[in-house]
């Protein structure tokens, strides 16, 4: 499993309650948005995510912020690089 480089979103700048404008799905924002937060810390300080308990940030946590980055309709810097 490959994770981005640098998250799309964190804990300061967390995705927004309502999807984009631009989502591609915005149907399955929140769905998306509950599970991101779901694999967070209980605070931020902390460094275990509060529901795999796997040190954060957690393979899951990468896994929804993809989904919702990739949601927001917008070309991801390292994942979305055009096929040559």
């Amino acid at each position: 499993m490959s994770h981005p480089p640098y998250p799309t979103f964190n804990l300061l700048r967390p995705p927004p309650p309502e999807p984009p404008p631009s989502a591609n799905r915005p149907e399955l924002w929140s769905i998306q948005l509950h599970w991101w937060w779901r694999h967070t810390p209980t605070s931020i300080g902390d460094r275990e995510c509060r529901l795999c308990c796997h040190l954060w940030p957690c393979p899951s946590w990468f896994h929804w912020d993809d989904l919702l980055h990739r949601n927001t309709g917008t070309p991801h810097p390292t994942t979305d690089l055009p096929q040559s």
